[in-house]
């Protein structure tokens, strides 16, 4: 599949600015991603917790269209559990909104 985002892994960073407003930049290996400003350094574990989860965001997508290809692949019979439906029914709504479809 191709992407048109920055190949993971993604990795969470940080540094101060020097009006003291915390800066959480996320990297890959081939450069920064993306910067998160935040206010003053008090928030730091919640920038921290962004930071991660955006670091995270493709291992998600992969993980999410693993357990899609699981469901679609010919020949697996799925129970008849409504939950497990509903569940692929949000993962594939969290790819699509990752694809900007």
């Amino acid at each position: 599949m191709e992407t048109k985002h920055t190949s993971g892994p993604w990795y969470a960073g940080a540094t101060l600015s020097s009006d003291f407003h915390f800066i959480r930049s996320i990297n890959s290996d081939s450069g920064q991603v993306a910067k998160v400003r935040v206010g003053p350094v008090i928030e730091q574990d919640e920038s921290l917790a962004n930071a991660r989860l955006i670091a995270a965001a493709p291992d998600l997508l992969a993980a999410l269209e693993q357990v899609e290809a699981a469901f679609d692949s010919p020949g697996v019979v799925l129970p008849d559990w409504e939950p497990l439906f509903d569940a692929l029914g949000s993962v594939r709504g969290a790819i699509r909104k990752v694809k900007g479809e």
